[in-house]
């Protein structure tokens, strides 16, 4: 059985839009920040905590994930605490790009209707 290990993280930047980064699941425990307010902490149990300083509230967001849950889930939606608006995307790849295309579609045209 063949697992593909590549995944994508989509972070909300100050603008509003999506910043992607793309990278192999074996490469996070070497990293520590992908982009600027997206710190990844490892754990010997398997574990990834992902803190985010939030674009929207600009507080600090903490979600935990498990090795295996990041590859075999398609997508992973993390949102504001306190706005419920989603913040994070991480995931495959083509569905992470998927996703932030919708968005992006959506955030035009409510912009061309104000």
């Amino acid at each position: 059985m063949l697992i593909d290990t590549s995944i994508s993280i989509a972070l909300k930047n100050t603008f509003g839009s999506y910043d992607i980064k793309e990278f192999s699941i074996f490469e996070l425990v070497n990293l520590k920040e992908i982009t600027e307010g997206l710190i990844i902490k490892t754990s010997k149990k398997k574990d990834i905590t992902l803190n985010i300083k939030c674009p929207l509230c600009g507080k600090q967001h903490d979600y935990k994930y498990s090795y295996l849950e990041l590859t075999n889930r398609e997508v992973i939606i993390a949102g504001c605490e306190e706005l419920g608006s989603p913040v994070l995307f991480i995931g495959k790849s083509f569905k992470v790009e998927e996703r932030i295309n919708g968005y992006n579609q959506i955030n035009t045209k409510i912009l061309a209707m104000i």
